[in-house]
């Protein structure tokens, strides 16, 4: 054919995307890792619904996670302690949108890098961060016959800057609820008559209504230093009321009493997280080194009021002493933590994690006892069932880890911690 002539052209493309999808679940060396994002089905949820799909973990109709029958568990939230969970797990996890979580680490048995607290495991919840340019939002709500949620998300990015802010309440219809109790006593055997008959039937009402928000901020200043900084705030409150009917029958001794026992509490709390972190990346891969600031605030208040009346309608025998006594409690928890962390891989299968790690804890709780007295119409202190008692706990700890890839299949990981705990209470 002689010579043939060919003519280069070239064609330019304006975008490759190369993909790689992880499975829902993953078995690493210290931890199993749940994807959240890739299961559509807790859309509209919160993080209760996702954790009730984390193997290992069981959530009961209350949602409180338990790891293999236990639940003296540590929650973090990527990667950090949140003081949202110093009161009640179940209800703070109910306000985190589950739309807002990219995935969950559940660590059964923690490494050198983890704090000596939560020996039943950690849970590890990470949140997803947006990093397209450009506006994008999100609207979840939820009704249920329990409980009603609705979540709003807006974050904005623009180049290295970005904003995202969000939040969300739930709130539960008024549980409503019956109890009973029958005791008999026989001093004599089973066999013989009953010498004293207890009986109890009352009703109590309870109703839940929570919400939290977050304004985050981070810029990347090269491709190697960033920063972000995270607020987060939380409140939640709890009303519940009971009445209960009490009948006692002493047949022994000819007794017949009966009273009305009323109880009502009143539970407020609320605080906020603020994190700052700064991450430096370097060419090799993996090999990271960060700085942690974070300040946790929470306070609680908590009223009761305890009232029991004898039963003038009754045809008792023995009237009781009317009793009326209330108590609020109300505490302080305020912590503060900084932390460095670094890693350095030495090849593909090996790498090495240090760092150290200083928490600043005071927590203060002041209870204030009182009973009323019926003949100066006036409730007075009880001192002897008042108190304040202020507790404070300073941590310093550092830890060395290694990990070493074995086969594709084997991992082993070995490590050192050190901990210095002073606390003091009075």
């Amino acid at each position: 054919l002689g010579k043939i002539m060919f003519s280069p052209q070239g064609v330019s493309l304006s975008e490759v995307t190369v993909e790689d999808k992880a499975s829902l679940i993953e078995n690493r060396v210290d931890k199993l890792v749940y994807n959240a994002e890739k299961d559509a089905t807790s859309a509209g949820g919160s993080a209760v619904d996702v954790l009730q799909k984390v193997p290992l973990l069981s959530v009961d109709l209350d949602g409180n996670v338990s790891l293999r029958g236990s639940q003296n568990l540590r929650i973090l939230i990527n990667g950090k302690p949140s003081g949202m969970f110093s009161n009640n797990v179940a209800d703070a996890l109910k306000m985190i949108p589950a739309d807002q979580i990219k995935s969950v680490e559940v660590i059964t048995n923690p490494s050198a890098k983890y704090d000596g607290e939560g020996s039943g495991g950690i849970i590890n919840i990470i949140t997803k961060k947006k990093n397209a340019n450009g506006t994008n939002g999100s609207v979840n709500a939820g009704v249920g016959t329990r409980q009603n949620n609705l979540f709003l998300n807006l974050g904005v990015r623009k180049g290295r800057f970005g904003l995202n802010g969000g939040g969300g309440a739930f709130w539960g219809w008024p549980g409503l609820g019956k109890n009973s109790l029958l005791r008999e006593n026989f001093d004599n055997g089973l066999n013989s008559a009953a010498t004293n008959i207890t009986s109890e039937l009352g009703s109590n009402t309870t109703s839940r209504i929570g919400f939290n928000g977050n304004f985050s901020a981070d810029y990347d200043f090269n491709a190697f230093n960033s920063v972000s900084s995270t607020f987060r705030t939380n409140g939640f409150s709890m009303d519940r009321s009971s009445n209960t009917a009490v009948s006692i029958n002493n047949i022994t001794q000819q007794i017949r009493s009966g009273y009305n026992r009323l109880n009502e509490a009143d539970n407020l709390r609320g605080g906020f997280d603020w994190n700052t972190d700064f991450k430096r990346t370097f060419k090799k891969k993996d090999q990271e080194l960060g700085f942690a600031f974070q300040w946790s605030y929470n306070k609680s208040f908590t009223d009761n009021l305890f009232i029991t009346e004898n039963d003038p309608s009754s045809i008792f025998n023995t009237p009781i002493q009317n009793i009326n006594q209330q108590s609020d409690n109300n505490g302080i928890n305020n912590e503060y933590t900084i932390q460095t962390d670094y890693t350095h891989p030495f090849s593909a299968k090996a790498k090495m994690e240090i760092g150290a790690k200083a928490v600043l804890r005071d927590i203060n709780s002041d209870l204030n006892y009182s009973l009323y007295n019926f003949d100066q119409s006036k409730y007075i202190a009880d001192p002897s069932r008042t108190s304040i008692y202020n507790y404070n706990q300073d941590v310093a700890a550092g830890y060395a880890s290694f990990t070493l890839g074995l086969s594709k299949t084997i991992s082993m990981i070995t490590g050192a911690r050190w901990e210095y705990t002073k606390i003091n209470g009075a």
